[in-house]
């Protein structure tokens, strides 16, 4: 799938991004990184997990490339006319620049899926032979082309091909040392004033490559002899060879599932956020984007689950096991913070994850009132579970999802909830969504998150077949807690005499799925805040609009509701607002606000909106177009169910012409009984060698109860 921005439609235009889950780089339309402010987004070079030890641990930035035009002794700047494009399947952007005096530049760049290289590909169309300087400026974002603060470094060019070897130290989070060489297949003068490094040559009809290579001791000891390897294997494989393998690489990715819908508009940017999540997937877990434009790149656990779902959902299990993988080796600085000092007591306090972490697994939010957030630490017990649902994963949950499950239980059990004199139990004050204030008293969300991680715990156990009688506590704690959530009578309120609306209150269905989905009072709630979604719709008090995570937000709890109409409704909210590549934003808002393109928070929430209108899964259930619109004639899916199944479907004409379960385990035999709008089903088409050991019409789908125990089990 290829996106498309010009000259003549550049209007809300941002950079698009490329990235491994490592290196991560945003590229202007001339091919380069030209220091411009798109929505707070500057064009740079980060690099995940390298950071300093300020307080805010930002990134340590890696510089940026320019370029440098002239002809007959004429600079050459802004291209007359451009066009871009970024080919999400192979991941790679291409530019194409008419310049005057008939200069015509094409450019093509990627960031290797598997190596820490940027690949930059330049055609050169010229009446005249032109000269032209590849530049790469070891700076911060900004045009001042200052050197990144706290880094040393020494550099050397190689005469006999042209190449730069810039070898440095940096004084951050951790005592980083690393190489990084500008290299192409060509002889080159190579030029080095200060932190600015020059590739020069002269051109009319040529094409010619550059590489920039990164590699350092955070991931290999001896990163020198590694730094050689890589530049051996450039001159070696070429362009063309690691362009290669670099797609193939990415072939894998979108094997793992896809998605076909009659909605241009919304499924270009399903797509969009696919490709966003995987290049956003650190070694650690997911960031709401790799650039210091985006919170520094840190993760946090209240975010990084929406994208967490979107992939889990999708069938990216093993990619979106790095999450509560992440989560795990944080357990034990999580359960310092709430309670070290009783280590060795009685005292249990649980786990207090943070709010904003980096990868040491130790805080790094600035001081605000968001530090008294809670809800997020269901996200991590919801993370390890979600995980073990749907890769069937035993070993995974008793070793290490259950550890995490139980802590995060315990700090809601014995840190936050409190028994009042009138009897009822409710979560103590805490910040809730951070519109609504500070020392929120039995907030409605928290609530949800906080009965979403005992409930948890309690079936955790049950399955592991341990801590029987903590297991009844935390089950009994969250229904007394049910029980108090507040509410006028005919809705849920945010919190008790609260008169804003807040899509909090829709939290009950999504992401923490504790209330039942007849409940009048949740029903109304959400209608209630729909009716004035357009004065309460973004996460800060501005705009006159819905932003998509909000809009995406809808649309799960719609589909949970299986109320297609309003959930298709919802999507194309979230879709109208994308940029011009189909990105999400935080808040767009042409005219009135735009801030942060490329949002993984939305992206995986409107992943999530999309898939669970095509499915939806629990260990017995599965739903198949639960909150699909009627005039959808035609669509096609492959996704991922719970228990490690992976399921297809086709509809032409509005009937089921494939449905296909697939099991990755080697020993499986389990039931499920699966639910399809009778409209869909032409009985006749149902496979006789399917193992159903029923067939029931109810309301208006068919139930077929289904024996799983083959590796792909065909039932149309």
């Amino acid at each position: 799938m290829i996106f498309q921005c010009s000259h003549e439609s550049s209007e809300g235009y941002a950079p698009p991004v490329l990235g491994n889950g490592d290196i991560s780089i945003f590229v202007d339309y001339q091919g380069v990184q030209f220091q411009h402010d798109y929505f707070n987004i500057m064009p740079s070079v980060w690099w995940a997990g390298r950071r300093y030890d300020t307080p805010l641990r930002d990134l340590v930035p890696f510089g940026h490339f320019e370029q440098r035009i002239s002809c007959g002794g004429e600079i050459i700047s802004d291209p007359e006319v451009w066009t871009q494009t970024l080919n999400i399947e192979d991941a790679y952007v291409g530019c194409k620049c008419k310049y005057k005096r008939g200069i015509h530049i094409e450019s093509e760049i990627f960031v290797h899926s598997d190596i820490n290289l940027i690949g930059i590909k330049k055609k050169f169309h010229s009446l005249k032979e032109l000269q032209y300087s590849f530049q790469y400026i070891l700076a911060g974002p900004g045009e001042d082309y200052s050197p990144p603060k706290r880094m040393i470094f020494t550099s050397e060019p190689n005469i006999e091909d042209g190449s730069i070897d810039i070898e440095y130290e940096i004084d951050g989070q951790n005592l980083y040392k690393g190489i990084i060489s500008i290299l192409s297949d060509k002889s080159f003068i190579s030029d080095i004033d200060k932190n600015v490094f020059s590739l020069q040559g002269s051109f009319s009809n040529e094409e010619v490559h550059y590489f920039i290579l990164f590699v350092d001791n955070v991931e290999y000891e001896d990163y020198k002899r590694r730094a050689s390897e890589l530049k051996a294997l450039v001159k070696n494989q070429g362009f063309d060879g690691l362009f290669d393998q670099h797609k193939k690489s990415w072939s894998t990715f979108w094997d793992r599932f896809y998605v076909n819908i009659p909605e241009t508009k919304v499924q270009r940017s399903y797509y969009t956020s696919q490709y966003h999540l995987r290049t956003a997937m650190t070694k650690w877990s997911l960031p709401i984007a790799i650039s210091n434009s985006h919170w520094y790149g840190k993760y946090f656990a209240f975010d990084e689950f929406f994208g967490f779902l979107g992939l889990l959902s999708s069938n990216h299990i093993e990619l979106a096991k790095r999450v509560p993988e992440f989560r795990y080796q944080g357990l034990g600085k999580a359960l310092d913070r709430s309670s070290k000092y009783f280590e060795g007591s009685d005292f249990k306090g649980g786990a207090r994850y943070p709010w904003e972490t980096v990868e040491t697994g130790d805080e790094a939010a600035p001081s605000g009132f968001w530090l008294d957030h809670i809800f997020h630490i269901s996200h991590v017990a919801l993370e390890a579970w979600y995980y073990f649902l749907f890769s069937n994963d035993h070993n995974f949950l008793r070793d290490k999802g259950y550890p995490i499950i139980k802590a995060c239980a315990d700090f809601y059990l014995y840190q936050a909830v409190y028994k009042l004199s009138t009897g009822k139990t409710i979560i103590g004050k805490c910040t809730d969504l951070e519109r609504l204030g500070v020392a929120v008293q039995n907030a409605y969300m928290t609530t949800c998150a906080a009965i979403s991680a005992l409930l948890t715990a309690s079936k955790s156990a049950a399955i592991l077949k341990v801590d029987a009688m903590e297991a009844d506590r935390w089950y009994n704690v969250a229904h007394e807690l049910l029980q108090s959530l507040p509410h006028d009578n005919k809705k849920y309120l945010p919190y008790p005499g609260c008169e804003e609306k807040s899509i909090a209150v829709l939290s009950g269905l999504f992401p923490y799925n504790v209330i039942d989905v007849h409940d009048e009072k949740q029903l109304e709630a959400i209608h209630d805040f729909c009716r004035e979604e357009s004065s309460y719709g973004n996460m800060y008090p501005v705009g006159k609009s819905i932003c998509p995570w909000y809009a995406s937000w809808k649309a799960v709890v719609f589909a949970r509701l299986h109320d297609a109409n309003r959930a298709v409704h919802s999507i194309r909210q979230a879709a109208d607002s994308a940029g011009c590549f189909s990105e999400l934003f935080e808040i767009n808002e042409p005219g009135v606000i735009a801030i942060r393109p490329w949002f993984s928070t939305a992206e995986g929430t409107y992943i999530q909106g999309i898939n669970e209108m095509l499915v939806q899964s629990t260990s017995d259930k599965i739903w198949i177009a639960p909150a699909v619109p009627f005039s959808w004639d035609d669509y096609s899916f492959k996704l991922a169910c719970v228990g490690a199944i992976q399921i297809e479907v086709e509809v032409r004409n509005r009937k089921l012409s494939n449905l296909t379960l697939s099991v990755n385990l080697k020993e499986f035999q389990e039931k499920r009984t699966i639910i399809i709008p009778c409209y869909l089903v032409d009985k006749e088409k149902i496979r006789k060698d399917a193992d159903i050991l029923s067939v029931v019409e109810k309301d208006t789908c068919l139930e077929l109860e289904l024996l799983i125990n083959k590796a792909t089990v065909k039932i149309v």
